[in-house]
């Protein structure tokens, strides 16, 4: 269905959605049986904790200025925060590991 298609039903007809439809339409990542949703939480918190936190922190303010930002913008936006990727200590670690083919250790930056 198309997504256009999706908020026209949704707003017209009030209809509930479960979570098998809200994931195959990609409004939700993923869905979990009750009893192994505690483990899956986990387990992308321990992956997220792995990840380069500033490299989060600028994908994040990427993804909330996208809607308010015309194209212009979020590409001069994207291209600031690439550069100032480049400049970090997490970046020259993931280079490092890609080329001696070994997994990253990232810094874990608190606050």
């Amino acid at each position: 269905m198309v997504l256009g298609a999706v908020a026209t039903r949704m707003m017209l007809t009030n209809l509930p959605m479960d979570a098998e439809e809200a994931h195959a339409l990609g409004f939700i990542a993923s869905v979990h049986p009750a009893a192994e949703l505690a483990t899956a939480a986990e387990e992308l918190a321990e992956r997220l904790v792995r990840m380069p936190s500033g490299a989060l922190r600028r994908a994040k303010a990427l993804l909330q200025t996208s809607l308010s930002h015309d194209a212009e913008q979020q590409v001069r936006m994207e291209l600031g925060l690439i550069i100032e990727s480049f400049a970090t200590d997490d970046f020259r670690e993931g280079v490092t590991a890609f080329v001696e083919k070994r997994k990253p250790e990232f810094e874990t930056e608190r606050g």
